[in-house]
């Protein structure tokens, strides 16, 4: 009931916040000069429908509060680092989290360059991390792996997928390698050359991979149907799209509970990115998603940490409140609806 209460009170204000005073008293006024029998059964109508609306929210609220248990999902380090403890997408990065902060998997960033090798970059243009005013696919390997990125007050060599994958495998570190392409470039060629060159060893060592290219996560699974392959989506507009990958990495400002069960229902898993405070890792955990990408590993951790054994009424209010048109409740301070500021 107290739920359904508040989200009544939402409701209103937003219906009022469409309305100037001027254009309410209209409204009312208008409202008093019609038949006393069709206010009558204006206000029967408008009692009935308040009567099933609160219905149907109390039965979701049931359904939302008895739930006591929450996810355990993976954590995946963004592009390699956490706390901003190194360059993006470098050696140096990937050993200090991995030997530091033990993810589940590191997400990193691959591009095909001019000879048609792999090398490890997140933009298309190398300017803000190396200085060099050029695309990577201008660039030979040879040339690119010459270069020093810097990020973060740090500075590191720019790697050679091979590296990379080199070094992750001897730290027995699984990697989720969003593979990057151009606008027109041809998917098929690209998906061919990468699954040639290190399908085996993804394989065998548990290696995920992921595109924000549908059409390239698609000829990725279907040229290797035992890859796993996740669709990264920045915008959940349409629900879950109809697809041959195994799971969806959701951006988390529109992911809802509503997509999460119905990729599941349909056997895919949901990654959420980027995760990076405790009222979203419990709104994902409650979402029940499978992965969070997050910069920052250790508020992730403490927080799945303290909450183990589930939520408090109280929090999941909180939760239920921050998901009604992102309310901002930063200011409440209450015990109970601060416990998740680690």
């Amino acid at each position: 009931m107290l739920l359904s209460l508040i989200l009544i009170f939402y409701v209103v204000i937003n219906l009022l916040e469409e309305l100037t005073p001027e254009e309410i008293y209209v409204e009312l006024r208008a409202f008093r000069l019609l038949p006393k029998g069709w206010r009558w059964a204006g206000r029967s109508l408008l009692g009935l429908f308040t009567i099933l609306f609160i219905a149907l929210i109390g039965v979701f609220n049931v359904y939302y509060l008895s739930q006591d248990t929450l996810s355990n999902p993976l954590i995946i380090s963004h592009r390699g680092v956490s706390e901003k403890n190194g360059v993006q997408n470098t050696i140096p990065a990937l050993i200090e989290t991995s030997q530091t902060y033990h993810p589940d998997y590191v997400e990193m960033d691959v591009r095909e360059t001019k000879d048609k090798q792999f090398v490890v970059m997140h933009d298309e243009n190398l300017r803000l991390l190396a200085g060099v005013n050029k695309k990577v696919n201008e660039l030979t390997l040879a040339e690119l792996t010459k270069l020093t990125v810097r990020e973060n007050g740090k500075s590191a060599p720019l790697p050679s997928f091979d590296e990379y994958l080199k070094e992750a495998d001897r730290l027995n570190q699984k990697l989720l390698i969003e593979i990057k392409i151009p606008l027109k470039e041809d998917v098929n060629a690209v998906s061919k050359n990468f699954l040639q060159r290190y399908k085996k060893d993804i394989e065998a060592k548990n290696h995920q991979v992921q595109s924000l290219s549908f059409d390239l996560s698609r000829s990725l699974k279907k040229q290797d149907s035992s890859t796993f392959v996740s669709y990264i989506m920045t915008y959940n507009l349409i629900g879950v799209p109809k697809s041959n990958v195994d799971a969806f990495s959701v951006e988390i400002s529109t992911l809802d509970s509503e997509f999460v069960e119905k990729a599941h229902d349909y056997g895919k898993k949901v990654y959420a990115w980027d995760v990076n405070d405790a009222n979203t890792v419990q709104r994902m955990r409650l979402y029940d998603v499978d992965g969070l990408i997050t910069d920052d590993i250790p508020v992730v951790k403490k927080t799945i940490e303290k909450t183990q054994s589930g939520m408090s009424f109280a929090q999941k209010i909180r939760i239920y409140l921050l998901d009604l048109g992102n309310a901002d409740l930063t200011d409440l301070s209450s015990d109970s609806f601060s416990s998740f500021n680690v």
